[in-house]
């Protein structure tokens, strides 16, 4: 599988884009409203619609809105069969362009297309031969999500079995990879649907902490790594981390390690030149 093109693009409404080619693709709409005609049929859709188009059929995206933000990305796959059927593609493009009606899967499906809507948007999938592939692995995953909730596949599809603790894996990842921007518990448990003081007490007895400390614990352990690794500012490294504020960094990091950022730096590096 591979991805034979992609972009991330704003539309007018004078502008018309699509096409027909012979490979499957996915579109996803940023912002905005569009028009889509597939196959002959106009739909309508608002952000956070995933369309599926397969290989070989018509299709047209027009803005509705006064602009409008979406991605694409067209899928060579090969000898693989993952892409839906025809049937399934024209259920999911009916739900997806209906938002009284769009399913609500698991959030690590939430979380997947966010990863690869970034990689798309900020072109994170052409710096490396492992970040495309990377993004290969996460389009293969939104794919198999939806093939689960197309061929209600309840093993896969649900995020309500909560007994083994997926929901706080979910947010897990989820903290781990956006740490460096601003996270609040209501953001968290409006990914994962639920209250939050629920949510405080389900993680918490599957980790022993709060997300909020858990969250904490990453940001230490990325700003450690800064000020070890690095001749960052403390003030960029306070940023890096997910903090606005410097001195409420330094707060907290002096609250944790008994030392200043300043400090535990010169400590650190000053005991590895002694090392060597």
């Amino acid at each position: 599988m591979m991805v034979r093109d992609y972009s991330c693009c704003r539309l007018m409404p004078e502008e018309t884009r699509g096409g027909i080619h012979p490979y499957p693709e996915l579109l996803y709409v940023l912002s905005g409203k569009v028009q889509i005609t597939w196959r002959g049929v106009c739909y309508t859709a608002s952000p956070r619609a995933l369309v599926l188009l397969p290989s070989d059929t018509p299709h047209q995206v027009v803005a509705l809105s006064k602009e409008a933000d979406i991605w694409y990305a067209e899928l060579d796959f090969g000898e693989d069969e993952l892409f839906p059927g025809m049937e399934n593609n024209i259920t999911w493009n009916e739900l997806q362009c209906s938002p009284e009606s769009r399913p609500v899967l698991d959030p690590v499906f939430e979380m997947t297309l966010e990863l690869v809507t970034e990689a798309i948007c900020t072109e994170k999938i052409s710096v490396s031969e492992y970040a495309k592939r990377l993004c290969l692995l996460d389009i293969q995953k939104l794919l198999l999500f939806i093939r689960a909730y197309l061929e209600r596949d309840s093993a896969v599809l649900s995020f309500d079995r909560n007994e083994d603790g997926d929901t706080t894996v979910a947010l897990m990842r989820f903290m781990e990879s956006r740490y460096s921007q601003p996270i609040t518990l209501k953001m968290l448990a409006d990914f994962v649907h639920l209250n939050p003081s629920y949510l405080i007490r389900d993680f918490k007895k599957h980790t022993g902490s709060t997300p909020i400390q858990y969250l904490q614990m990453l940001r230490m352990n990325a700003a450690m790594c800064y000020l070890a690794a690095t001749d960052m500012s403390i003030n960029h490294v306070a940023e890096q981390c997910g903090y606005p504020s410097i001195h409420y960094f330094s707060q907290l990091f002096k609250k944790k390690f008994g030392v200043s950022p300043t400090d535990w730096r010169k400590k650190t590096k000053s005991a590895a030149r002694t090392k060597r």
